[in-house]
């Protein structure tokens, strides 16, 4: 006859098995080494719901629209300061390798030291990535998971992997 586990040891189990495959998924494997130029990358805010968006345009650098309506270049750690209280950025990929456009980043680049009249709701970061993927900025992406759709759609990311060393 075989006994039955002790109670603690079945619940410690039921509670801590799926939070370790979790951090498992989402810490070890499912990382990149560095964008590829013209990447999609962003930080999370508000707890995951939303987050802080730009391009990645290579030696380090990413562009996005800060919230003062200024369009800037920045080192991963700056891109993080002041938006979020983490430190993870998550990269746009195909399967396991990051994808990028190199117009993507053009577009990007060109954009820098510019300035757009910045509104949390409509004329935000996500709005700036979702031109600098489509060629449109006078887009109606507004939220990340728009983003996310554009960033499907142009550069065939399926995938958003944590950058291992930003």
């Amino acid at each position: 006859m075989s006994q039955r586990p002790p109670q603690k040891t079945l619940v410690a189990h039921i509670l801590l098995e799926p939070l370790v495959e979790n951090f498992e998924k989402n810490f070890i494997w499912d990382t990149v080494d560095r964008p590829r130029v013209g990447s999609v990358v962003y930080c999370g805010l508000l707890f995951g719901q939303e987050g802080h968006s730009g391009i990645y345009v290579g030696k380090n650098k990413i562009v996005s629209l800060s919230g003062d309506g200024e369009i800037v270049k920045q080192r991963p750690a700056e891109f993080l300061t002041g938006v979020t209280t983490g430190d993870t950025i998550y990269v746009s990929c195909q399967g396991k390798s990051p994808v990028g456009n190199l117009d993507v980043a053009k577009r990007a680049q060109k954009a820098v030291g510019h300035h757009r009249d910045y509104n949390f709701l409509l004329d935000n970061c996500h709005r700036f990535t979702s031109g600098c993927l489509k060629n449109d900025f006078d887009n109606t992406d507004i939220l990340l998971s728009m983003v996310k759709d554009t960033a499907g759609g142009v550069l065939g990311a399926d995938e958003w992997r944590a950058w291992a060393n930003p």
